[in-house]
């Protein structure tokens, strides 16, 4: 089965309409009822030397593959970046697009934010290279590690003081509150977990009348360093408070699977 979408390129000074043909090559192993589709290609050619204000679509050169995740009945709660990779990327022309550098995988949508999971996911597979004069067609292979889950529990800490240094744990996940500050109007708390926070999908906070703050979560970092992981997530909360309830909702049954994928993406001019 083929997919046909239209996309507009734009270069510098130059305008392209590329017609993609997506066919897919997945069923041989691809775990069953997974899906992943190609849902738009960017090319960006170099900028003149110099001149880096003229990239098209103000982005790095290379070639850009949006591909659309979908789960058969589970959540996807999140996709290992580090752990998923891009095995081949070849245009038709024989050009091997990994041979500069290893490609990447990123989000082009966001997960574990404060909306609720879904079962599909926009992800990205980038390289840096170039394809050769009149390619056609793109072939690209790899695989995604996703973690999946459908049931929740809830939690409830009590009596949480929101002042640093103070801690509590989510069952076995232990929170440190790394930063308060005021931001305007709202009220900034900055928590911080040495572990892996794919469990928790939302946070709740309630003042000593029981009654629900109104919250934000607004950014989340991590980083690792000699087999060490450190997750910061910041919320914006619109009641300045001394101490609150958290309460967390927490995905019971994780699991992780590995989808690879095989595709093709042909360019008709």
């Amino acid at each position: 089965m083929k997919n046909s979408s239209v996309l507009k390129f734009l270069g510098a000074g130059l305008s392209i309409m590329f017609l993609f043909v997506v066919t897919p090559h997945l069923a041989a192993q691809t775990p069953p009822g997974w899906k992943v589709q190609i849902t738009g290609v960017r090319v960006v050619a170099p900028a003149p030397e110099g001149r880096s204000n003229l990239r098209a679509f103000n982005w790095s050169p290379g070639i850009t593959v949006a591909l659309l995740l979908t789960s058969p009945e589970k959540n996807i709660i999140s996709v290992a970046k580090d752990k998923s990779k891009i095995t081949s990327f070849t245009d038709d022309k024989s050009t091997d697009l990994l041979a500069a550098e290893p490609g990447t995988i990123d989000y082009s949508s966001w997960l574990n934010s404060d909306s609720a999971a879904g079962k599909s996911v926009s992800v990205e597979a980038k390289v840096s290279s170039q394809p050769a004069k009149g390619a056609a067609q793109f072939n690209l292979a790899g695989k995604f590690l996703v973690e999946t889950a459908s049931q929740l529990t809830n939690i409830a800490v009590e009596n949480v003081a929101l002042k640093v240094g103070s801690q509590f744990n989510i069952g076995q996940i232990k929170f440190t509150i790394s930063g308060v500050r005021l931001q305007g109007k709202d009220f900034v708390l900055t928590l911080q977990a040495d572990q892996d926070l794919a469990a928790v999908s939302h946070l709740d906070f309630y003042d000593a009348n029981g009654t629900k703050i109104e919250s934000h979560k607004y950014s989340s970092s991590s980083w690792s360093s000699a087999g060490s992981t450190s997750i910061s997530w910041d919320f914006t909360l619109k009641k300045q408070a001394d101490q609150a309830t958290v309460r967390a909702a927490v995905w019971t049954d994780l699991k992780s699977i590995e989808v690879p994928f095989s595709t093709k993406v042909s360019l008709g001019l």
